[in-house]
């Protein structure tokens, strides 16, 4: 690659080491190619961060509808385990209560699970 360099000071030793000077590389065209490689570098590290982001947010999606998911199964597991008998309303009672709170859907229907059971509980103690 050095052979075409005709200039008697275009390499310079340091310790076995050649540096190359960068006024023979301009004269050859080298400096553009080298340019071109750090660009290459800075569009590679980029590309990587731009990966790595997208690479984070899509696990974090993943995550969030997985929970999501989750959270579903649980309730229909609560609403079941809650309509079966008043016992298992009142063992998921609390359980719902805390985990769906902020969730003014859920707790209309379990709130609607609860009335039957107010009012199942009302007509039990009319006919004692």
């Amino acid at each position: 690659m050095l052979k075409d360099v005709d200039e008697s000071n275009a390499l310079t030793s340091t310790g076995g080491n050649f540096s190359i000077h960068s006024h023979i590389l301009r004269k050859k065209g080298w400096a553009n190619k080298m340019k071109d490689e750090e660009m290459d570098d800075k569009f590679h590290e980029e590309v990587d961060d731009r990966f790595y982001d997208m690479s984070v947010n899509l696990s974090r999606h993943n995550l969030e509808v997985t929970l999501k998911r989750t959270k579903e199964q649980c309730f229909r597991a609560a609403k079941e385990i809650g309509s079966e008998s008043f016992d298992g309303f009142k063992k998921m009672d609390a359980f719902v209560r805390s985990q769906y709170a902020d969730e003014p859907k859920k707790m209309a229907e379990w709130d609607e699970i609860m009335q039957r059971y107010e009012f199942s509980d009302e007509e039990d103690e009319v006919e004692e």
